[in-house]
């Protein structure tokens, strides 16, 4: 949802304010937030500061990256980081780019930013360069962000409004993953989130990635600010720091480096706006989901793409019934994300589990083989659908859960394809959506016309010339399996009527409809021409 200053988002007060954060955004890509300046320590710098207190016996000074942090290197790294300041008694083989050597080892490889020490002065120059790090001024933005938060409407206008002060994108997300927020002044640019941000989930193989880290499973309770866990083999470094809610671990906050290099105002600062998410999280939060049982947890991960064996309470969901169906649920006639009536959902669907993704419900239904059971449920989903005002799809009935996530899409397809009706499935849709992706794919100058058996015009040009009902006859004949009994039993006609008809039929159209694949393409066509008539596909795409 993005971010708009005045107005609402219809007409051209909205439009207006769109274009002012349009503005605002080149504004902020030309002329960088003055944040950062005057932060930063350089290797340079900090010899300077440590002149004072300590003899540097050899120096070397090069370009180099803002000193990020301080580490002792024992050896364990596959690879010095540049903007790490690294101390040792030896550099090994492959000096790193910034260091501090004590005693008298060899450097063994180019110099780059290097001094050496006393090894005897190890521990006194570590704490003076903790301090010159610590000592360098952070802007404490406690307090401007407090004045954001509490004059917040909604996580959009919050996160856009930290972001442009941080000069970096920042996502919210919360236990499982979803996305409930994305700043986009300044956008976030990487190819993997961007597309999560439209999904508005991440995948399960990054969320298992992500929960198995040390740093998530460790600090448990901690909002420190930490680097590179969430995603971290993606090409931007991102910082997360944990939002807890009720005494529970509700989400976190994550900021990715784009816009500028991580610094210490990120470091510093994120922690901080966890805090402040906490303290507004009761007023923004829409109403408390019923979801959160064991089971709708489960069903969530499958969802989002999680294996079976992976999850504890899986076979809760098994043990519901013989056949399962994702139903997925939207308000209908709705322009803008509105959550889904969860509550009236659990009092038609008590025991079913239930998730939220964005602005749709999902629904793991099941029941027993035998005929009566499926029609029941169906019945209960439209009687849903109708007095909530919802739009549902259905997917494919299946047995086991090993591929619950591509069902969730079933259903989806089965939602995202419009017809008439408030209940699909997506056996229903299937054809239409295969149509439009069809039509969509197709190049200008392109007409439907061309795809359809010409027995349909033939017949249609004959009925309105001679007032008779020969297209709607073999509409039904074919409808009804080709049954001349099943046809004059709808049309209200005696057999030898439907036999006359069908017979003149061949006569005027020079088919054969007893060959099964004359029957097929008769039947497609027909199915494409009532998708026109219902204006669920365009007749034609003109240049």
């Amino acid at each position: 949802m993005p971010l708009v200053y005045g107005g609402d988002r219809k007409g051209n007060n909205g439009r207006d304010g769109q274009k002012k954060l349009d503005h605002l955004c080149k504004m902020h890509q030309n002329k960088r937030t003055l944040l950062l300046e005057g932060l930063l320590m350089y290797f340079s710098e900090l010899i300077e500061i440590l002149k004072k207190h300590v003899a540097v016996q050899d120096l070397s000074t090069q370009k180099a990256p803002a000193i990020r942090e301080v580490r002792l290197l024992d050896g364990s790294e596959d690879i010095c980081e540049e903007d790490i300041l690294y101390f040792a008694y030896d550099f090994g083989e492959d000096p790193p780019l910034q260091g501090f050597l004590f005693g008298g080892a060899d450097i063994k490889g180019e110099r780059h930013c290097f001094a050496r020490f006393p090894e005897d002065r190890l521990f006194s120059v570590y704490n003076l360069t903790l301090q010159a790090l610590r000592e360098r001024e952070v802007p404490d933005l406690y307090q401007e962000f407090k004045d954001l938060a509490h004059q917040a409407k909604d996580f959009e206008s919050f996160i856009n409004a930290l972001a442009l002060r941080l000069d970096n994108p920042l996502i919210l997300i919360d236990a499982d993953y979803r996305v409930v927020a994305s700043s986009n002044c300044p956008p976030v640019k990487e190819a993997l989130w961007a597309r999560i941000i439209q999904r508005g989930y991440c995948l399960y193989p990054l969320i298992k990635a992500s929960e198995a880290s040390p740093p998530f499973r460790l600090g448990q309770r901690s909002r420190e600010a930490y680097i590179g866990e969430i995603c971290q083999h993606t090409p931007s470094p991102k910082i997360y720091s944990k939002i807890f809610f009720n005494g529970r671990y509700w989400g976190a906050i994550i900021l990715i480096e784009e816009s500028s290099p991580l610094s210490a105002v990120h470091y510093e600062n994120l922690p901080k706006i966890s805090r402040l998410l906490e303290e507004i999280l009761p007023r923004l939060l829409r109403a408390t989901s019923p979801e959160g049982r064991p089971v709708d947890q489960a069903f969530y991960r499958l969802l989002v793409g999680a294996n079976p064996e992976d999850l504890a309470h899986s076979n809760e969901l098994l043990a519901k019934g013989e056949i399962h169906r994702i139903a997925v649920l939207k308000a209908r006639g709705k322009e803008e994300k509105i959550a889904p009536p969860m509550a009236k959902i659990r009092r038609y669907f008590p025991s079913a589990p239930l998730a939220q993704i964005q602005d749709q419900a999902v629904l793991f239904l099941s029941y027993a083989k035998e005929k009566p059971s499926f029609p029941q449920t169906l019945k209960k989903l439209e009687d849903l659908a109708s007095e909530q005002q919802l739009f549902v799809g259905l997917s494919h009935g299946f047995e086991d859960l090993n591929r619950v996530s591509d069902y969730f899409r079933q259903g989806q397809m089965a939602l995202e394809t419009p017809t008439p009706e408030p209940v699909n499935s997506y056996e229903q849709v299937f054809f239409l959506a295969l149509l439009q992706e069809f039509q969509r794919r197709s190049e200008k100058d392109f007409s439907w016309e061309n795809y359809l058996h010409p027995s349909l015009e033939i017949l249609l040009s004959y009925d309105k010339n001679n007032q008779s009902q020969l297209y709607r006859t073999l509409e039904v004949y074919l409808e009804s399996e080709a049954s001349v009994q099943k046809t004059a039993k709808r049309l209200y006609l005696h057999r030898n009527t439907v036999s006359y008809r069908l017979h003149r039929i061949t006569e005027l159209c020079q088919v054969d409809l007893g060959n099964s694949q004359t029957r097929f393409l008769l039947t497609v066509s027909f199915q494409i021409r009532s998708y026109i008539d219902q204006g669920l596909l365009n007749r034609e795409i003109e240049s």
